[in-house]
């Protein structure tokens, strides 16, 4: 079920640009972190994350390659294809550790690796 929930969670966050904030509340706690290639992100960071990327971000895919859940405690391993705006495209390949707590998630533990695209891209994690 956790595993489930982190899945639905992530393409509602990141692949429905369009998604309502009251939406990204079903998933995300209140008091959520996410620690993100040296950065920390917290609830607010999050959001103002999540609007910048629909700034830049035509549509955004996500492909897992493995996804393990202990308990509350999910891992994942996943790609992320980014047509941009710009007509430019992006993939990273990012490994994170998730926490849920209510069945929501609360902490989010992230290293995100460009594989290609811009250097610029390689802030899409977390900028």
């Amino acid at each position: 079920m956790a595993k489930e929930r982190v899945r639905t969670a992530l393409e509602v966050a990141l692949t429905d640009l369009g998604a309502n904030p009251s939406l990204i509340e079903q998933y995300f706690h209140p008091d959520y972190i996410q620690y993100v290639d040296g950065k920390t992100l917290d609830y607010q960071g999050f959001l103002d994350h999540l609007r910048s990327l629909r700034e830049k971000v035509e549509r955004l895919e996500l492909n897992f390659e493995q996804l393990f859940a202990e308990g509350n405690d999910v891992c994942s391993v996943h790609w992320v294809n980014v047509a941009k705006k710009d007509g430019s495209l992006a993939q990273l390949k990012v490994i994170a550790h998730f926490k849920l707590q209510d069945d929501k998630i609360i902490l989010c533990d992230e290293l995100t690796r460009l594989i290609s695209g811009g250097e610029e891209d390689a802030e899409l994690g977390s900028s």
